[in-house]
């Protein structure tokens, strides 16, 4: 990294523009798709789609630029690689590597807020699926339940039937020596 170079941190807020310019802003080409209500279709300034279907987390403009504009964007590209299962391209990872100490130049409250977001989907998420292992051990009391009540019908079944093959047994028997 060039000791030299212009800092390039952001410290205003954004301001509005058109849909274009705002996607040109985000941080992630996946993050920069836009709804179209009117006609239901997905509007991509960006190359968010063909990233999504090929599983690709990738900055929108130089990830050294980017990066160094805002280090939490460092923080989302690993959080958006991990929930979704996607790769982070080689050259996002590479400066990822080289401005990894830049973190500390963001404001605390971003970093905590990143943080938290992602600690409060984890926790959401673990909740979801607990109450789904909740439902699951249901269904296995259940089909627990009635697999003990099947069998226990079977055995008397099967003592029935064991009781008629002893009448059989003896009614033969008795038949061979009436014979």
């Amino acid at each position: 990294m060039d000791p030299d170079a212009p800092e390039l941190l952001m410290t205003s807020d954004n301001t509005f523009g058109t849909a274009r310019e705002d996607a040109l802003r985000r941080d992630f080409t996946i993050n920069g798709l836009f709804y179209n209500i009117a006609d239901f279709s997905v509007i991509d300034y960006v190359g968010g789609l063909e990233d999504l279907e090929a599983g690709l987390v990738r900055t929108i403009g130089e990830p050294d630029i980017r990066f160094r504009e805002d280090p939490v964007r460092m923080m989302r590209a690993v959080e958006f690689a991990s929930r979704l299962g996607f790769a982070i391209t080689p050259d996002a990872y590479e400066a990822i590597l080289d401005h990894r100490r830049e973190i500390v130049k963001s404001a605390p409250p971003r970093v905590t807020e990143e943080l938290l977001t992602e600690s409060q989907r984890l926790a959401q998420e673990l909740q979801e699926r607990s109450e789904q292992l909740q439902g699951q051990q249901e269904e296995l009391r259940k089909t627990n339940s009635e697999l003990a009540e099947r069998s226990a019908l079977l055995g008397e079944q099967n003592r029935a039937i064991e009781v008629k093959n002893v009448e059989i047994e003896q009614a033969r028997r008795t038949l061979e020596e009436r014979a």
